[in-house]
């Protein structure tokens, strides 16, 4: 697990990503554990920003766990662009819940 959500480069690719865009600098590469403690602290003044930052990490290791799982099942190839638009994707998905805003039931009538 280790190598797969933090230590392989397709991984850490992505890692570097995020923390680039969250100005991480600190990021401990030797432990996720270590990796998902410091991303629950407070980055910013901005609360906006600070609950989008606590939806990343768990974006981020379920798609790279899809990822791998399409590559063994289904034989996919995948690359660190799709995961970012998906990440990215499922961001702009939770906007409103961040916001505080009641998301619309696409179910309900």
């Amino acid at each position: 697990m280790e190598h797969l959500l933090n230590l392989c480069p397709f991984t850490s690719t992505l890692w570097e990503w995020v923390a680039l865009i969250f100005r991480n600098t600190n990021r401990d590469r030797l432990r996720i554990t270590n990796i998902l403690k410091n991303w629950r602290k407070d980055f910013s003044d901005n609360q906006f920003i600070n609950k989008a930052r606590t939806l990343v990490p768990g974006f981020l290791i379920w798609d790279v766990w899809k990822d791998r799982n399409g590559r063994i099942f289904k034989n996919k190839i995948g690359s660190t662009l799709n995961i970012i638009a998906q990440i990215l994707r499922q961001l702009k998905d939770n906007i409103g819940s961040l916001l505080g805003r009641p998301t619309e039931d696409p179910t309900l009538p």
